[in-house]
């Protein structure tokens, strides 16, 4: 027998025993081995992490979808009138002029408000020390037997209201405005009035 295919059989069984030489058996006995392992994700094994940023999402939506009420500073303007001399209150807030026919002092307080996603349909005073009455509103049309008083806003998506806050009573109180809109959400602003420092003549 010739030595050369028989040292070729030699080597070949040297070297399949002793793992040099693979003829795939162990690749598909592996792949196998693979599949039927469950395989672990990676990074977190549960849904906490997702559930809380759809929380925080979801609290971020309801909050953007009720309504917004603020009050706005009118100081940085000149105000002129051909019947009122007007000036500004030291806080900023209050448009305050001497109406000689009544021999009184108004000063008007101005709010804006808005609903992303619908209409402020109504509105509410209330004041801290004294009960709301119909002199309180401007250009509004009011439910008076409701306390605090409802008053029907001009329809649309924002606006503005002006109040005369000196007819609020003869006393420093904090004067509160509520916004109602179309989906049963309100929101409100305060201001402390300081009747003496700006309503007194």
């Amino acid at each position: 027998m010739n030595q050369k295919p028989l040292l070729v059989i030699v080597v070949t069984l040297v070297l399949t025993f002793s793992g040099c030489l693979d003829f795939g058996d162990n690749e598909l006995e592996q792949a196998e081995t693979d599949d039927n392992t469950k395989q672990e994700p990676v990074g977190e094994t549960n849904m906490t992490s997702l559930e809380k940023r759809i929380e925080q999402l979801e609290s971020t939506i309801a909050e953007y979808e009720l309504p917004k009420v603020v009050l706005s500073k009118v100081n940085g303007y000149d105000y002129a009138s051909s019947s009122y001399e007007y000036n500004v209150s030291d806080d900023g807030y209050l448009l305050c002029s001497y109406i000689d026919f009544y021999e009184r002092k108004s000063c008007n307080l101005h709010a804006q408000y808005y609903d992303s996603n619908g209409l402020v349909t109504s509105y509410s005073w209330e004041a801290s020390e004294t009960s709301v009455n119909q002199s309180h509103h401007v250009g509004s049309v009011c439910q008076f037997d409701a306390e605090p008083i409802i008053c029907i806003a001009v329809a649309g998506s924002g606006n503005g209201l002006w109040t005369d806050v000196c007819k609020f009573g003869e006393v420093n109180q904090r004067l509160t405005l509520t916004v109602h809109d179309n989906d049963g959400n309100s929101a409100s602003a305060s201001y402390d009035l300081d009747y003496d420092a700006v309503c007194t003549v």
